[in-house]
């Protein structure tokens, strides 16, 4: 729905609860003419219809409101008063103005029908009439007419309007017969009233259609809708509790009548949560006025493009990030974007550019702004830390680039020149920041220098029913909402963990992670603690050390009492099936405990002689269909591990379905795509849980092996088919390794959303990883594009010699020339000066970041994030087809 379809909506809506209003406002009036609270309340409404009606361009509309709204002027003025003859009138122009009203709904446009044309003349009139009466003129005299005489054929002048015969007019509307005739051109401020000429015959005016109003909105006082997502909640942790109970008596009519009861119990809560969500565009339509004004005030050009306007967050949270988006655009508009004097020295279009983006993500909302300003100087921020003394000058020739922009989020930190009445980058951003926080959001700041800054903030959805971890530590359960969860490690032992002093940490894929003991943070005993759960704040990545990983559900988040309020490391509260509390982890206030930098481990190692890992490994799911094959696919695709019973398996509309937490999910079998043996008939199975955006699909196994880490170097490929990346040896098995996009895409063609374009557009891919290669490569051509693969750097710079690309892709490590190789090559080069490049790595890291930005590249992503790579290359090639337009 557009937004003026948004608009002509809540008009529709408003206008005709205004008109319910009014009927009874008007017999109240009869009843006490002098009453001026009712005379200002209908005067208001009519004035609302009246310029509603303008803005939208319903002329017949705007007309008999604003004839009504003169006549009201007269009444709230005290020049006249309301009698049977007005109020009647009056109550006419609301008839027509329900019947308009309806055929607005129906048909998005207004009647063609004389009917409301002649009463607007009549309107007319009448309010000329009263007009004439408010100023104590003698009533108009008319002049005789001869009954043989047929009614005059001369059209009116624009000066005066057309003044009906009484035999035109009702009984009651016919002026007396000695009313002098007084010629007065109308208002200027009105609009002219139609012009027709006389009707053979006199004729009484139709009266409208009798209309009455469909209830298709209502109003509905938040705290009701407060009140009801409580008692949502309270039903989710109910349903909850029978769950558990059904699964101990494993009786199949409980249990199929919980597995109806929480399905219900779903959908509710979901209906419910509709009823809170508003789209974020309620917040950013505010934002081009502020725009203007503060471009104006500071002389600079700005374009706002807002982009995503229609997506839906929780009403608290619009409000709650009300306040910390506007200081952010502020900042943007005062000390990001240059004046146009500044940006002509550099080469820049003088008109800057602020983008104001919402988009859904991982179950969470992300909201970006986006100039096109000077930037961040990182080298500038760590001089005024040194000076302020927050950092040491060794400390901040350590300090990389990511922990350097995080000093903006210190109190009072700022490196503004002077302190402007609109804002300072940096000022006011630890209050930003801290907002976010408190609503389990994330804030990340993004910038090159001269080239512009992206603020990227991340918030949930709602904050009343969260899908949450649940933990176990020294005996006690906890409950860590999923918003800040990244990823789980099963430690083998603890020689896993290093220590440096009184600090632990661990290596993620050659990323230095640190860690925090929960059980040491809240006193308790210091069980065998193997599982480790990866937490984000936005800002610090870091490790929880748990005893034990239970499972994961949707919980209600219960507010903390007033002796556990104060203390940081809780969120609230909430019960668990078997009716006990447990206890809701801040990933904030755990962060708190973190005991070192990771620049500075990082240092640390260094001198220690550590090597630092830099082979791309990825940890791999090892399974089997038949016990005779294996197969391996990367973990970090999967979304869920779960079983499932040969009876829970159904067949709708011939299709293989199992209901998995309340939904109907697809199953595939790997043999119907696959040239594998079958899947042998078991008791129960193993479900492998994949996720695109709203859309789930689970694959059937008969056993998961283990999951193991790796690098991905295949061996040519035995079986030569699609869904079917190659294959190598592990734990001295010959393991298939299993290409799930692909296998997807074959179950439904339509799983995943095709560019439909009149020509694909071609990307060069330069990887010597065949995995990797084969991957990315079948889902970007699912994708719509066109993919040559180049195994190396130089054989890449070799085909971009040969042939025309519209994207580069690159991998980081590679043999005969690397990623950053490359792309430093090509943007050295002016035939490829507007060839966009995004460099793709599975390690994620600041190091890796900051060498990708320093090469000339446009982007970084990560392999396996099919849709944020999708989204990316679409983004770049739409940028580039605007500057080739411009050119």
């Amino acid at each position: 729905m557009s937004f003026e379809e948004e608009v002509l909506k809540d008009f529709l809506t408003e206008a005709k609860e205004s008109l319910e209003k009014l009927d009874e406002e008007f017999v109240e009036l009869e009843q006490d003419p002098q009453n001026t609270e009712i005379l200002k309340s209908i005067f208001r409404t009519m004035h609302t219809l009246k310029g509603t009606a303008g803005f939208f361009g319903f002329k017949t509309l705007e007309g008999i409101a604003h004839f009504a709204e003169d006549i009201l002027s007269k009444l709230r003025d005290g020049l006249v008063v309301a009698d049977e003859e007005i109020i009647d009138m009056l109550l006419r122009a609301v008839d027509h103005i329900k019947a308009i009203i309806a055929h607005l709904e129906d048909h998005k446009q207004e009647p063609v029908d004389e009917t409301y044309l002649d009463f607007l003349v009549e309107l007319s009139n009448f309010a000329e009439k009263i007009a004439r009466r408010a100023q104590g003129e003698a009533p108009k005299e008319e002049a005789p007419k001869e009954e043989t005489q047929p009614p005059s054929e001369e059209v009116p002048s624009e000066e005066a309007p057309p003044e009906p015969s009484a035999e035109a007019k009702g009984p009651e509307e016919a002026p007396p017969a000695e009313e002098p005739v007084r010629e007065e051109k109308p208002s200027e401020e009105r609009p002219p009233a139609p012009s027709e000429a006389r009707p053979e015959e006199p004729k009484t005016p139709k009266a409208p259609p009798q209309v009455s109003f469909a209830e298709t909105h209502i109003r509905v006082d938040v705290k009701l809708l407060d009140h009801l997502m409580n008692l949502a909640g309270e039903l989710v942790l109910a349903r909850n509790r029978l769950v558990q109970l059904a699964g101990e008596k494993a009786d199949p009519e409980l249990l199929r009548a919980t597995q109806n009861l929480s399905l219900v119990t779903t959908e509710m809560q979901e209906t419910i949560m509709k009823t809170r969500m508003q789209p974020i565009g309620n917040l950013f339509n505010k934002f081009p006025r502020i725009v203007r004004d503060l471009a104006r005030s500071t002389g600079k050009k700005i374009n706002l493009h807002i982009e995503g306007a229609d997506t839906e967050l929780d009403r608290s949270i619009i409000e709650a990030i009300k306040d910390p988006l506007t200081h952010l655009v502020r900042n943007s508009v005062d000390h990001g974007i240059e004046s146009p004097e500044e940006r002509a020295q550099v080469g820049k279009p003088q008109v800057g550019t602020l983008v104001l983006r919402a988009y859904h993500e991982g179950g969470q909302v992300v909201v970006e702004i986006e100039d096109d300003g000077r930037g961040i100087d990182v080298e500038k921020i760590k001089r005024k830390a040194v000076e302020r003394g927050l950092i040491s000058p060794e400390e901040a020739s350590r300090m990389g680039e990511r922990e350097a922009l995080n000093l903006i989020f210190r109190p009072g930190f700022s490196t503004a020149e002077k302190v402007t009445n609109i804002s300072g980058r940096g000022v006011g951003m630890d209050v930003v920041k801290t907002n976010i926080e408190r609503l389990g959001g994330s804030v990340e700041i993004q910038t090159v220098k001269g080239a512009g800054t992206t603020v990227r903030i991340k918030i949930p959805l709602t904050l009343a029913i969260v899908p949450a971890l649940i933990v176990l530590s020294g005996g006690e359960r906890y409950a860590i909402p999923q918003v800040g969860l990244k990823e789980l490690v099963n430690l083998e032992s603890q020689e896993e963990i290093h220590r440096i002093g009184d600090s632990e940490f661990y290596r993620l894929r050659g990323e230095i992670i640190p860690i925090v003991r929960l059980a040491k943070i809240l006193g308790l005993p210091d069980g065998e603690a193997r599982s480790l759960a990866i937490l984000t704040t936005g800002t610090i990545d870091f490790g929880l050390l748990v005893d034990e990983v239970r499972d994961s559900e949707e919980i209600v988040v219960k507010p903390l009492g007033r002796l556990l309020k104060g203390i940081p490391v809780y969120a609230g509260a909430t019960i668990m099936g078997d009716g006990k509390v447990a206890l809701i982890l801040d990933v904030v206030g755990l962060s708190r405990y973190v005991g070192f930098k990771a620049e500075e481990a990082r240092r640390l190692l260094e001198e220690e002689g550590v090597r630092r890992v830099t082979e791309e490994k990825q940890f791999v799911l090892l399974f089997k269909v038949h016990p005779q094959e294996q197969f391996a696919l990367p973990l970090s695709l999967v979304s869920r591990l779960d079983k499932v019973k040969a009876e829970d398996l159904e067949f709708v509309g011939g299709k293989e379905v199992v209901q998995y937490k309340g939904r109907s999910v697809p199953v595939i079998r790997l043999e119907n795509y696959l040239p594998i043996q079958p899947l042998p008939e078991q008791e129960e199975y193993n479900l492998l849980l994949f996720e695109e955006g709203e859309k789930r699909v689970a694959v059937l196994v008969s056993e998961i092996v283990d999951s193991l880490e790796t690098d991905l170097e295949l061996d040519e490929d035995i079986y030569h088919t699609e869904g079917i990346l190659g294959n190598r040896i592990l734990n001295g098995r010959t393991t298939i390794f299993v290409d799930i996009y692909k296998i997807i895409e074959m179950y439904d063609p339509e799983w995943f959303q095709r560019r439909e374009v009149a020509e694909p557009r071609r990307i060069l891919y330069a990887e010597d990883s065949t995995f990797y290669a084969g991957l990315v490569r079948n889902y970007l051509e699912a994708a719509g594009f066109e993919v040559d693969l180049a195994s190396n750097g130089r054989e890449a710079w070799e085909k971009l010699q040969q042939e025309s690309y519209d994207l580069l892709i690159t991998d980081i490590e590679m043999p005969e020339m690397d990623g950053i190789e490359l792309a430093k090559k090509v943007r050295s080069d002016e035939r490829f000066r507007n060839l966009p490049v995004m460099v793709l790595t599975s390690l994620s890291g600041e190091e890796i970041y900051r060498k990708a930005r320093e090469a000339g590249a446009d982007e970084f992503q990560i392999k396996l994030d099919r849709q944020a790579v999708i989204s990316a290359v679409e983004r770049l090639l739409e940028e580039s087809r605007l500057k080739e337009a411009a050119a």
